[in-house]
């Protein structure tokens, strides 16, 4: 029984101090906590502009599409005109006399 007490006390210290050195240390779990949170942080952060970023990109997305449906009626509407006015041009001739008659008219 004598032996068994300092082979088991030899054991003991061994075990203690290997899993001692193998396990972090205090300060070493603190500093990867704040590194953790620091990380998270900036994640948090980056996601924030993302999120921001893309309701950006779909308001302009949204006034893109109401110009170009704007420039198109306008469009539209120009091409109308100029068929109108191709398809009658004696009535554009008629309106242009009666203007210049008009105005023989004022002057006299």
């Amino acid at each position: 029984m004598t032996m068994r007490s300092p082979i088991c006390a030899l054991v003991t210290v061994v075990l203690f101090g290997f899993v001692g050195a193998c396990g972090p240390s205090k300060a070493d779990l603190e500093k990867v906590q704040r590194e953790l949170k620091d990380v998270t942080s900036d994640r948090d952060e980056m996601k924030a502009k993302v999120e921001k970023t893309l309701a950006s990109l779909e308001t302009l997305r949204s006034e893109n599409v109401d110009l170009h449906a704007k420039v198109d009626a306008v469009a539209a509407e120009k091409a109308a005109a100029d068929k109108a006015a191709s398809s009658s041009p004696s009535k554009k001739k008629a309106a242009t006399k009666k203007k210049k008659k008009a105005k023989k008219k004022k002057k006299k």
